[in-house]
């Protein structure tokens, strides 16, 4: 690969739930997961989703938090 090419790779389609957290400062990472965690837990142990990791992007004016669907338990 060149220096000026970007790397790609392909990420498999998954069910997730899903949370925006307003972006105010960086403070907002830490915040916004302990505001949108416990209510993503919460509603995943009422469906019987088995815990999964989670992903945090940053989309400019707010923060996407993201948790894959697993139903194994």
């Amino acid at each position: 690969m060149h220096s000026n090419e970007t790397a790609t790779r392909t990420v498999p389609e998954v069910d997730d739930m899903a949370a925006a957290f307003p972006w105010k400062s960086p403070l907002s990472y830490m915040v916004g997961y302990n505001k949108v965690d416990p209510e993503m837990q919460a509603y995943r142990l009422s469906k019987g989703y088995s815990n999964a990791g989670a992903v945090t992007v940053y989309e400019g004016d707010h923060i996407l938090h993201l948790q894959p669907i697993r139903r194994d338990l």
